[in-house]
């Protein structure tokens, strides 16, 4: 029985770790502009928002909501990290080119801590369709999006992405929640060991 309870305890404890950004939440269509935040994630760049009932001037129809970001700013990139600024392993995203851009542009995507250079791929996304692609990186704070031309070369179309907090990372009140219910598991492996006997 204490091997199922320490089995829930784990699995709850990597579910509280555990984020994915979908934008669900935005509206159908908004340009609310630089420096927008989804669950604790802030999102560098000139933000649009795009759904399957509101695409405006997204070259393809999008299933669900997604974001576009463009560098309005001349920083030769666009980019998103933690709003805490603490580090975060990168799993998967969903990537397309959006509006501005042209098919057969690269992209290179950037994983940094604290300024310094971790991890590095250069994509070469569709402009007719969302595309997922997995990183796997670990312990990186800010993850960049430049392209391999230089410039400001249009929108990039994100979703759907899926990242996890260290565990030391977590709240004060998942780790008590967490706590609490490592406790009631041991209580009633207890009980059930009494009754036993």
């Amino acid at each position: 029985m204490k091997k199922y309870l320490l089995l829930v305890g784990m699995l709850l404890s990597g579910l509280a770790n555990a984020g994915i950004i979908d934008f669900e939440t935005k509206p159908a269509f908004s340009c609310p502009g630089e420096n927008q935040v989804d669950n604790g994630m802030v999102f560098n760049g000139f933000a649009c928002f795009y759904s399957n009932s509101a695409p405006a001037d997204y070259p393809f129809v999008p299933s669900s909501t997604v974001i576009g970001l463009a560098d309005f700013q001349g920083r030769g990139y666009v980019s998103f990290g933690l709003q805490s600024g603490d580090s975060f392993s990168f799993s998967k995203m969903a990537i397309a080119l959006a509006v501005y851009t042209n098919p057969g542009d690269l992209l290179t995507v950037t994983g940094l801590f604290n300024g310094a250079n971790l991890h590095s791929v250069v994509l070469a996304p569709s402009k007719a369709a969302f595309t997922d692609y997995l990183f796997n990186w670990n312990g990186v704070d800010e993850v960049r999006f430049s392209w391999g031309q230089g410039g400001w070369a249009g929108y990039i179309g994100f979703d759907n992405i899926e990242y996890n907090m260290p565990a030391e990372s977590v709240s004060a009140p998942s780790s008590m929640l967490l706590f609490g219910l490592s406790l009631i598991g041991f209580g009633y492996s207890r009980k059930f060991k009494n009754r036993r006997n």
